[in-house]
């Protein structure tokens, strides 16, 4: 048998696979832009006014929970306070959260698998699309994906050495701040660790207890703050339906397209080696994140930010430790199939899937700074505004803005939709007659052809960068 890859052959696979991540988030970083995705500037802007002494509120005064990712928001806060580049600021430090992913699954990797098994996890994690594009963009997504992975290792290791280990509820509790969704593989493991024998009643008991502490007053505050029981973005945007599942269902299997050759690489190594560390507790986790999906019916954004956190469980099910096979064809041929199905991977889950959406982005991103922009200087300081995408331009000009889609609107989030799920999710629900009724100063992209009683239509200069035609119309609310 050939010898084990040496330490420094190992520290170099490791080199190799952080600069081709390094690469991959300066693509995605250029085809994007100086911009965030337009969600991600809906938690910049309730940091900003936390650190104003607003409250977590949208627009002031409107207790509304616009946002889901509590934790997010909490930590992004001193930047807001201190004056900096939040957006930029938020894109770098997820760039860092985006290589620890990857150096905590190759470590992992090679400590339970064998030298040499943190090769193919490492390249398939470093050149999927999902961590080159929100490896590089402010939103959250990143920071879950790194907490929820050491969370679950965590819980492995608790497992193995057979200690109760407090701190991993813990651990669970601020995942979940972080994302309600945390709590899901909490339960995950809590089950799991029973009906396996690995965990006893009373520790899982134990674990709970903890897990709460830290998760129920968090809940019962949002809950007596802003009303309801669910972020006010659950009810604007998910509807228990078989239309909202359908389409849960096509985003998991085009997401599933898209990692064919990977998925194929470890159908082959789960044949190879089914009994390896974790594997059931992986594939568990995998499972409840693909169900919950399916419920939620998925996402607008490309097809990689609900399946990022569970890329590192699903790649390290392809760890069989290749250079370990001995010296023969098979053990070339293993390679070289690897090899193959990683480049693949790339191509179908990066370059002609996440990388083309944010270039695609781009342009809408670009429009609406360019439009944001000008806004800041025409309106009135206590000028109010009305649009459907409302992240970039109410972070930008920083004034009143209204939700068409009612993400940051109660009345509109609890609208009872029957078409839902038959468009893009999130932008379902609306009632133009309300929305107007609220008289905002300002309508940006107002629908084809409208025209409202009291407002009349505004073109933006030609001269400024606004690349899609239909950002250049708005509507003005006559004097």
């Amino acid at each position: 048998m050939k010898e084990a890859p040496r330490p420094n052959d190992e520290q170099s696979i490791f080199v190799i696979c952080i600069t081709l991540l390094l690469v991959h988030l300066t693509i995605a970083a250029m085809l994007q832009g100086p911009w965030c995705i337009d969600d991600a500037y809906i938690s910049f802007r309730y940091a900003r006014n936390l650190g104003r002494g607003l409250g977590l509120v949208w627009n002031p005064g409107e207790l509304v929970d616009g946002y889901t990712n509590f934790g997010w928001v909490i930590f992004l806060t001193p930047f807001e306070v201190l004056g900096l580049d939040t957006p930029l600021l938020a894109r770098v430090i997820n760039g860092g959260f985006a290589i620890a992913i990857v150096l905590v699954t190759m470590r992992f990797a090679s400590k339970h698998f064998g030298a040499g098994a943190a090769t193919v996890p490492g390249f398939l994690l470093a050149l999927d699309g999902a961590l080159g594009r929100w490896g590089q963009d402010g939103l959250e997504t990143p920071a879950f994906t790194l907490l929820l992975l050491l969370s679950c290792l965590a819980t492995l290791r608790a497992w193995e050495d057979e200690r109760s280990h407090c701190r991993i509820p813990l651990l669970f509790g601020l995942l979940t701040l972080l994302r309600p969704d945390g709590c899901i593989f909490f339960l995950v493991a809590i089950v799991f660790g029973v009906v396996t024998g690995r965990q006893s009643p009373r520790q899982a008991l134990a674990w709970c207890g903890s897990f709460l502490l830290v998760v129920l007053p968090w809940a019962g505050w949002r809950w007596l703050y802003y009303g309801y029981p669910l972020p006010n973005t659950f009810y604007a945007k998910v509807g228990l339906s078989g239309a909202v599942a359908e389409r849960g269902l096509r985003y998991v299997a085009t997401a599933a397209l898209q990692r064919l050759p990977a998925l194929m690489l470890i159908a082959v190594a789960l044949w190879r080696s089914p009994g390896r560390a974790g594997v059931s507790f992986f594939l568990c986790l995998c499972a409840a994140q693909v169900a919950y999906v399916v419920v939620v019916g998925g996402d607008w954004m490309g097809f990689g930010r609900f399946i990022l956190p569970i890329l590192p469980f699903l790649y390290l099910l392809a760890a069989t430790p290749f250079p370990r096979i001995s010296p023969s064809p098979l053990r070339y041929v293993a390679m070289a199939g690897a090899g193959i199905a990683v480049v693949l991977n790339f191509m179908l889950s990066s370059t002609w899937g996440e990388l083309r959406s944010v270039a695609r982005e781009h342009e809408y991103l670009s429009s609406r700074a360019s439009v944001a922009e000008w806004l800041d200087q025409m309106a009135d300081p206590d000028d109010s505004i009305l649009l459907g995408e409302i992240g970039q331009v109410g972070y930008i000009t920083d004034r009143v803005v209204y939700d068409i889609f009612g993400l940051v609107d109660e009345h509109i989030a609890h609208l009872d939709v029957q078409t839902l799920g038959l468009g893009k999710p999130g932008h379902e629900k609306r009632d133009l007659r309300y929305s107007l009724s609220l008289r905002p100063n300002w309508v940006v992209l107002p629908p084809k052809g409208m025209v409202a009683p009291g407002y009349e239509e505004v073109l933006v200069p030609a001269e400024l960068p606004v690349a899609l035609p239909a950002y250049r119309r708005l509507l003005r609310l006559r004097q």
